[in-house]
């Protein structure tokens, strides 16, 4: 079985110095309480491609439903606490610990990936789109949404820092090569309402977001200097308000690709 050989070359993600991956294994627990945004996107990203054959959900978190037969999913993710949930979630897929830039998978062993709103904590963008062409059998399809730059200018405008991801411009380069045909490109935004800030900002770190990507962003955690900062920030926030809520926008791209044959 193809989920058995991969097992059997799985090169762990050491806890020490896997940062990233430690602060989403701490939102494991709790992640589906505040993924709105995750599940408002992968509705549209399942919408977007047909899976079938054998399939692979990558940075798959505490897991997704799909119609596919459930012996068909193989789930990789680099954070140990959200394999956990994905077992008692979907016992019947198969979990994996990985890295997206180092696949511990065989080549051409996949008929479809989906990727839902991890990717784009890959500090090597152009290494994940080799190694998705590496596992897939030609003419093998993904479909992947990403955060990418411009998202959560609530956060700036609050003096709060935040992680800076790829530009769209930039996630898109990775495909244009020789590799892939049918070439698919949208991006929207996504904007999603609180009745406070305090929601607002768990809504991020509540899934795990608030990781720190690079050296160049932060989380808003380390923003925060005591009682009256934070009443100063709740004043600041209520100008932001519509009728709707506190915003949060996100700028997502959704990509899809066919592996040339």
């Amino acid at each position: 079985m193809l989920a058995e050989r991969c097992l059997q070359q799985i090169k762990g993600v050491n806890r020490d110095t896997n940062l990233i991956g430690d602060t989403f294994s701490r939102a494991s627990r709790h992640y589906r309480k505040y993924s709105e945004l995750q599940n408002r996107c992968s509705n549209k990203l399942k919408k977007s491609i047909e899976l079938s054959g054998q399939v692979l959900d990558l940075g798959a978190g505490p897991g997704t439903h799909y119609s596919t037969a459930a012996k068909n999913v193989v789930c990789v993710d680099i954070a140990l606490g959200m394999l956990d949930e994905l077992r008692e979630n979907f016992p019947d897929y198969k979990a994996i610990n990985g890295d997206a830039a180092k696949l511990p998978l065989q080549d051409e062993s996949f008929d479809c990936v989906i990727s839902n709103l991890a990717l784009q904590w890959c500090d090597d963008f152009f290494a994940v789109t080799a190694e998705l062409n590496r596992i897939l059998k030609p003419e093998g399809e993904i479909a992947i949404s990403l955060v990418a730059a411009n998202s959560l200018p609530e956060l700036s405008k609050l003096g709060l820092k935040a992680n800076q991801f790829n530009t769209v411009s930039e996630f898109q380069a990775a495909f244009e090569n020789n590799f892939w045909s049918e070439l698919e490109c949208q991006v929207r935004r996504e904007i999603i309402y609180f009745d406070d800030l305090k929601s607002l900002l768990y809504s991020i770190k509540g899934v795990g977001a608030s990781a720190v990507k690079t050296t160049v962003g932060g989380n808003f955690n380390k923003s925060l200097k005591g009682k009256q900062h934070w009443l100063n920030l709740v004043e600041q926030a209520e100008a932001l308000r519509t009728n709707k809520g506190l915003p949060l926008t996100y700028n997502i791209v959704q990509i899809r690709a066919k592996k040339l044959g």
